[in-house]
């Protein structure tokens, strides 16, 4: 792979099949591969052999897993949200939605739609939505879209927030939410019904 231009391959060899355009960014948080133009996530977990993106994954990787999965208590098995032995939100989501000055209200919502969306009998059972499998921070970004986009929200991030708060970019988050936005009706009826109106499902604006 050596001397393998990643950044060429994608402005030049490949193009979008949503739009058709052939200009795409890396979200290295993600590891996925999306359009400028419409959002889209072209690839998934997109593994980029440059030398100083090597040199970050050597340094960085592990420490984010292990952090993740601490903070969201992920099964390593599956990579699904677990709130077992625990009487409070789960930690990451809690700390992102502090950074943008949500309340409590709100973070228990995150929690519930997060639970509510991941899998949480292992992937082997789980029915499978068009979300699974993609990175945590990304998932959790869309949640805190959708909550925020409630009627019932304590405040109303931007996008562009939400994206410094989670590390993720923006456009990787529109195509999470863009992927959610059909089922989430279905995934309000899974909720407590002290936190949130399914009938809000309609009322949540189309993902561009």
């Amino acid at each position: 792979m050596a001397g393998y231009n990643v950044a060429l391959r994608m402005k030049f060899e490949q193009r979008c099949p949503e739009c058709g355009e052939s200009d795409f960014v890396e979200d290295h948080s993600s590891g996925d591969l999306i359009c400028r133009s419409c959002g889209m996530v072209v690839e998934a977990h997109v593994i980029d052999e440059r030398s100083e993106w090597r040199t970050f994954a050597e340094k960085e990787i592990g420490k984010m897993y292990k952090s993740i999965v601490a903070d969201l208590r992920l099964k390593e098995t599956g990579g699904w949200l677990s709130e077992a032995g625990s009487n409070h939100p789960a930690n990451y989501m809690r700390r992102n939605m502090s950074k943008l000055a949500m309340d409590n209200a709100d973070m228990r919502r995150g929690v519930g739609l997060a639970n509510a969306a991941l899998p949480q009998s292992g992937p082997e059972t789980a029915e499978h939505a068009p979300w699974h499998g993609k990175s945590p921070p990304s998932i959790v970004g869309a949640v805190i879209h959708v909550v925020a986009l409630l009627p019932t929200a304590s405040r109303r991030p931007s996008l562009e927030d939400i994206s410094k708060a989670c590390g993720v970019a923006e456009a990787t988050i529109k195509a999470v939410y863009r992927d959610m936005y059909p089922h989430l009706a279905r995934l309000f009826q899974k909720m407590d019904r002290a936190l949130v109106n399914v009938e809000d499902a309609a009322k949540l604006p189309a993902p561009a």
